[in-house]
């Protein structure tokens, strides 16, 4: 039976791989694992030292917790490499791109390939920060909640400027937004603002 599973597997395989190839996309070996999907995805591409994995997203309910499905999620949580979701029924418009940065060594890798993006798809660029605001607790009720808040965008700002001067953005037509709030809604919310294409 596995004889005749692998025998159909790699027969479908054949068939997207020549389909690739008539557009003209020179295409590598057929590999086929048994595990799994997200852990012999991430190992296929760190065996093959690949620059990014790129996956199909399955169509998803509005209310379900895996916007991107099960498995993406799984391979974006557990590769170390980039990971391209495509979504189904979604054409590749890439007219804007969003790339949220904490001014950390990791925001700086991000920023350098949606720079490269951004040039190679004539895109704009959303240079994107949120900052998390105070909230009042027991210990600090006298402290002037708005007065420290807009220090803090004032230091963010700052954080930001300075980050941004270590990368060359001349060419490109790209704009730097900042935000008070949780980073992860907020970044969802940039997402819809600005019809953002890729993230």
């Amino acid at each position: 039976i596995k004889s005749l599973l692998q025998e159909a597997v790699m027969e479908r395989l054949n068939v997207i791989k020549n389909k690739i190839e008539s557009k003209g996309v020179r295409t590598g070996k057929l590999i086929l694992e048994y595990g799994a999907f997200y852990d012999m995805i991430s190992q296929a591409a760190d065996n093959m030292n690949a620059n990014m994995i790129i996956i199909g997203s399955a169509e998803k309910l509005e209310d379900d917790s895996f916007k991107l499905g099960v498995t993406a999620e799984k391979i974006i949580r557990k590769s170390d490499k980039p990971v391209w979701v495509i979504k189904e029924d979604i054409p590749l418009n890439m007219k804007n791109i969003l790339c949220p940065v904490d001014f950390s060594v990791h925001s700086s890798r991000a920023l350098n390939n949606a720079v490269t993006l951004a040039r190679r798809f004539n895109a704009k660029l959303t240079v994107f920060n949120a900052y998390k605001e105070i909230s009042t607790g027991p210990l600090n009720l006298t402290l002037n909640l708005e007065k420290e808040n807009e220090r803090k965008k004032a230091e963010s700002e700052d954080m930001f400027d300075s980050f941004l001067n270590k990368f060359n953005l001349i060419d490109l037509k790209w704009e730097k937004v900042i935000r008070r709030g949780e980073p992860a809604k907020e970044i969802l919310n940039a997402i819809a603002d600005f019809g953002i294409d890729l993230l």
